[in-house]
Order: C-alpha cells, then structure tokens, then sequence
C-alpha cells in the first residue's frame, strides 16, 4: 500500500479567505511602516511638519506600490477559485485568523 507523506487535498479557498489574507496583508505593512518611523524618529529631529509629513505620504506610497500587485493576484486568483491563500500567508508570514485569535 502506498502512502504519500505530507499530501493535503487542494481546496478551493473561498474568496473570503483571500480577502482576510489582503487585508492582513495591508495591516502588517502598516505596522511596519508606522513602526520603522517611531524607531527613526529621534534621528530626524530636525524635519519640520511639512517634511514629516511628505516622509509620511513617501512611505505610504511605497507601501502601496509593493502591495498593489500581491493583492491584484489574490483578487484574481480568489474570483478564478485557484488562490493559493495558505502559499502566501506562509510566505508573508501571517497567521489564519482563528490562529491569530487564540
């Protein structure tokens, strides 16, 4: 008798899988970027308020820009039914929701 070690049935993920997955996604990227300018703060000490706030637009645009295609995929993929939402939450490393609450 033959056993395969490790195999796990593809389920199609629902879209709401992929969506929880973006927006988990967007929250992470968030809290680094929000996290890397509190770490930064101190040597920035002379930037006015309009130089911090063009550094604030800055990281958020870059942000936007890394996301943009990661989350276009899922969205395609999830409507298309082919997302592979546990690939890439392994590759973000983020948590399944009922993981992250426990």
């Amino acid at each position: 008798m033959a056993t395969t070690i490790g195999f796990t049935p593809h389920v199609a993920p629902r879209r709401d899988d992929a969506r929880d997955l973006i927006a988990a996604l967007r929250d992470r990227a968030e809290a680094i970027r929000r996290e890397e300018l509190r770490r930064l703060d101190g040597r920035w000490d002379g930037l006015c308020a309009d130089d911090r706030r063009r550094l604030e637009a800055l990281t958020q645009s870059i942000v936007e820009a890394l996301l943009r295609e990661p989350e276009a995929r899922l969205r395609a993929e999830a409507r298309d039914g082919g997302a592979d939402v546990e690939s890439a939450r392994f590759l973000f490393a983020l948590e399944p929701l009922e993981d992250a609450a426990a």
